[in-house]
């Protein structure tokens, strides 16, 4: 028999994993940020953050090419290394200038609809997670995070091995953070060059090894992430709960590719396909979506109706939404009760 996930006898403590790639930032912000800058895709990574003036200027073809099998052949030859350092200053300069508008974003509904026990893991460098998690830390402890690639918006103290917010001081040094490093998209990468990254990895994976729901979020596995999909993958696999949870992929992909690219984490029929967040687990069952998912699968208990959470334009309005969850969460701790699924405050 499969290991059950982890219980403390009233509620479900196993994580709750969420995995971003750049389609989660371009879904949070169809439209741009509160500038109107767009989040870029690699398919369009070039245009939108204007990276071909610089390619021609050097003499690259650049029309049609993807970002990454762009950047992977650059390095390959060898032959540019100005052209390369220049490339990566701008790509930091165009991310780290992106911001968060003032209304409700999926970004700041991620921070809210997770617990402390739960983890997500970007792909992304953009700065978006950690300024909503700036923005509603006020309300709840946030899930733990893991920046899978680096990110603009961390500050790292190799020193101390402390970390924060890029432009802050290390508290115990008192000396300005370093950027932390970014990964970019050559085809072997090394995530253990790094000791930040590498720092990353090993977090994700334990969480990974202790996972009762997966859910992956506009990242479709692409041909440099490889390595990657291999490290997840090795985890995922060595999960003793592996064959009671759940893997779900939110994205917009053509479902047949997306079946394909990452049928290998799949159990049988313990996985979706759904192309928004609301209809994910996560979406149905917000703060309580393992606690759910073991009621149905494992205690046979299907009575009680799914509610997504509520759309929402007002950031205080979503955040006055999630406080009865939270007070909930509290009030059972203190008290040794079990969570309730659902509520009818969720609507």
């Amino acid at each position: 028999m499969p290991t059950m996930p982890a219980h403390d006898g009233r509620n479900i403590i196993a994580p709750h994993v969420v995995i971003l790639g750049a389609g989660a930032s371009r879904a949070a912000l169809p439209k741009g940020d509160a500038l109107g800058k767009v989040l870029p895709l690699m398919s369009d990574f070039v245009e939108t953050v204007g990276l071909g003036p610089l390619l021609t200027e050097h003499g690259i073809q650049w029309q049609g090419a993807d970002f990454e099998s762009l950047y992977d052949d650059l390095v390959s030859s060898g032959k540019t290394p100005e052209l390369i350092t220049r490339l990566e200053e701008r790509v930091f300069n165009y991310l780290h200038d992106i911001r968060l508008p003032d209304r409700a974003t999926l970004y700041d509904f991620l921070i809210l609809a997770l617990r402390k026990k739960d983890l997500i893991a970007t792909f992304n460098w953009d700065p978006l997670l950690m300024q909503a998690f700036s923005r509603n830390a006020h309300i709840t402890q946030p899930p733990e995070f893991a920046f899978l690639h680096g990110n603009v918006a961390c500050g790292v103290c190799h020193a101390h091995k402390s970390v924060g917010f890029f432009g802050q001081t290390c508290p115990k040094c008192g000396r300005p953070f370093d950027r932390s490093h970014l990964l970019y998209p050559v085809k072997h990468k090394n995530y253990e060059q790094d000791p930040f990254i590498a720092g990353e990895w090993i977090r994700f994976r334990h969480f990974l090894k202790h996972a009762y729901i997966v859910t992956i979020f506009g990242y479709s596995a692409p041909r440099t992430d490889s390595a990657a999909c291999s490290l997840m993958l090795e985890a995922w696999r060595d999960n003793p709960s592996q064959e009671l949870g759940q893997v779900e992929i939110v994205d917009v992909g053509h479902k047949r590719q997306l079946n394909r690219s990452w049928s290998e984490f799949f159990v049988r029929q313990h996985c979706g396909l759904t192309k928004t967040i609301n209809r994910s687990f996560l979406g149905c069952f917000p703060r309580r979506s393992c606690e759910s998912l073991y009621e149905m699968t494992l205690m046979c208990n299907t009575s009680r109706a799914p509610s997504t959470f509520p759309r929402l334009r007002k950031l205080d309005t979503l955040q006055d939404w999630g406080r009865p969850l939270i007070e909930e969460e509290r009030r059972a701790e203190e008290s040794g009760a079990s969570l309730l699924l659902p509520h009818a405050h969720v609507t």
